[in-house]
């Protein structure tokens, strides 16, 4: 209907491979040229970031990074962030949820073992941990939800007198997405979630939470080649991503600190090259009987909304290990940042 719209390639791109040739690349390139001067600033940045996906399948590695920079800077200026606000975001989570707060709570949330929380940052493999977990035929992969803020919304300022009332109110709700009825166990991978880590000790102490650890520098280039529908601020900018990356980190220390043993870590790079044992350690962990179709999460028939939804058809590969090295020149406010025992 409209093959000059910009949205149309931006979409194309994360489902195909260019060529050097290829008609769509020769129009992405005039489009460049003629008019991203004139261009929406969504339309201008989804544009870079599909030149970018271009060049980098052709293997120009350095034009490909041009583009995703400068896509990144005009989607940038369209979002609102502050760091300052971020990190007094991480400091009350810090101050408010420890151990004296735990005491208070014990035994006051649902007793409901039905929700399986999945975290981590973007990008950091919560959808392929998500996607072998609802392999299981006792389980629903429910994607990224946003039913742990509408709870604390609609019931909230928790307290002991009604944390058991809003843990069940989530899990009546993510029952509902489960059109079977059946399921034991329901994912909600949406990655924030490890921000509430404790209001989720509190109303859902017999969850499970299952924490996805990626390379830091692998994390943050898929987030900086990632253009995000919302949300995500701290994405657009290589300083932003390293500051927010470390700010996650000293945040799940923190949970490990004064929850311990609570949380179990799955690493992307164990997954991705011993599928089976990893599988079988988190079916272990969210007390199922293992089943084989775990290890096959690409066969498996659901619907997935979120930024890998062109990776989880594919069977588990270990390409994007490392693949940051192929950025690496461009790359050294994040390696320097993220990676301080690398060398320049």
């Amino acid at each position: 209907m409209d093959p000059e719209f910009p949205g149309l390639h931006f979409a194309m791109s994360n489902f195909k491979k260019y060529t050097e040739d290829d008609a769509d690349f020769a129009f992405m390139k005039r489009q460049y040229e003629d008019k991203i001067d004139e261009m929406e600033p969504l339309d201008a940045s989804g544009l870079c970031f599909s030149l970018s996906k271009a060049y980098e399948d052709i293997g120009d590695n350095d034009l490909a990074f041009k583009y995703l920079a400068e896509g990144n800077e005009i989607k940038g200026k369209t979002v609102y962030y502050n760091n300052e606000t971020q990190e007094a975001i991480y400091a009350g989570n810090k101050a408010s949820y420890v151990p004296e707060l735990f005491k208070k709570f014990a035994d006051c949330g649902s007793k409901s073992q039905i929700p399986v929380f999945i975290v981590g940052m973007p990008r950091s493999g919560t959808t392929l941990t998500e996607q072998i977990i609802s392999s299981h035929p006792d389980v629903y992969g429910a994607g990224e939800l946003s039913l742990l803020g509408r709870v604390i919304r609609e019931l909230g300022p928790m307290t002991p007198e009604n944390a058991a009332e809003m843990g069940e109110a989530y899990v009546k709700y993510i029952k509902k997405l489960d059109k079977t009825g059946k399921a034991k166990r329901i994912t909600d991978k949406m990655p924030g979630n490890f921000h509430k880590v404790g209001i989720i000790e509190c109303i859902l102490p017999h969850a499970k939470i299952i924490h996805c650890r990626r390379n830091p520098v692998d994390t943050s280039l898929s987030c900086f080649k990632q253009n995000f529908a919302y949300g995500q601020g701290w994405s657009y900018s290589l300083e932003n991503l390293a500051k927010e990356y470390n700010r996650y980190l000293d945040m799940m220390d923190h949970w490990e600190k004064v929850l311990p043993g609570r949380i179990l870590h799955i690493d992307y790079e164990e997954t991705v090259s011993n599928l089976e044992e990893q599988a079988r350690k988190l079916i272990d962990f969210v007390d199922l009987p293992w089943n084989d179709a775990c290890l096959e999460p690409h066969k498996q028939k659901r619907t997935v909304l979120t930024a890998s939804k062109d990776q989880v058809i594919k069977p588990v590969y270990q390409s994007s290990v490392e693949k940051w090295r192929r950025f690496e020149k461009h790359l050294q406010p994040l390696v320097t940042e993220l990676l301080p025992e690398s060398p320049a």
